[in-house]
């Protein structure tokens, strides 16, 4: 019988999204393309273009991924799948932002320069920053954890099914308190944490 392939839990679905998600918006701050262009007044004019500016997806991308993190921490099951689908979606449009840019700089570079020295003319070609192609391989990466976030979110909890199991009889057998479950305490929506004092023990 085949092995059930195992995939991302709750934490490290949050952990890639938030990760992959500071690293796109911090990769769109340098400079990714760098030319030369001419004015009336210099023969010499250095042209830069930023990552935001050049492909601003990229951005929204970053954005779309923080948000999957935090409703990754209040969904269940069915809500994973979203939750994976949108972690995809914003690797897709790192991937569809950045890819273009990459390989083809002139055009990024002609509208910087047009915009620097009124033409759009380049005397040198534009040079592609090699913290650009950080882009695309975190958009690759963000699939890659969407993939298996919908593999997994199959075992992700939701608050509710853990009162459920608050409400069930317990136990006859007295025993000492149990500690809370480290797992417990990650997959519980915020406020909603384990009882420590399970045996009716009062806390003081």
């Amino acid at each position: 019988m085949a092995e059930r392939v195992r995939g991302a839990s709750r934490r490290t679905t949050v952990l890639g999204a938030v990760v992959l998600g500071t690293g796109l918006l911090a990769v769109s701050a340098p400079v990714w393309i760098s030319a030369t262009g001419s004015s009336a007044l210099s023969s010499a004019v250095e042209v830069t273009v930023t990552g935001g500016t050049a492909a601003p997806g990229v951005q929204a991308a970053g954005l779309v991924l923080l948000a999957a993190a935090a409703a990754a921490l209040l969904v269940g099951r069915l809500g994973g799948l979203v939750v994976a689908g949108v972690v995809a979606l914003g690797g897709a449009v790192a991937l569809v932002a950045s890819l273009p840019v990459l390989t083809s700089p002139a055009g990024a570079a002609r509208s910087a320069a047009s915009a620097a020295t009124g033409v759009d003319v380049l005397v040198t070609e534009p040079q592609v920053a090699a913290v650009a192609w950080a882009a695309p391989v975190l958009g690759v990466l963000a699939l890659v954890v969407a993939v298996a976030a919908a593999l997994g979110a199959g075992g992700w909890r939701t608050g509710s099914r853990r009162h459920e199991r608050a409400s069930a009889p317990r136990a006859a057998s007295a025993g000492a308190d149990a500690a809370p479950d480290l797992a417990d305490l990650w997959d519980a929506p915020e406020g909603d944490e384990p009882d420590v004092a399970d045996n009716g023990s009062e806390r003081r």
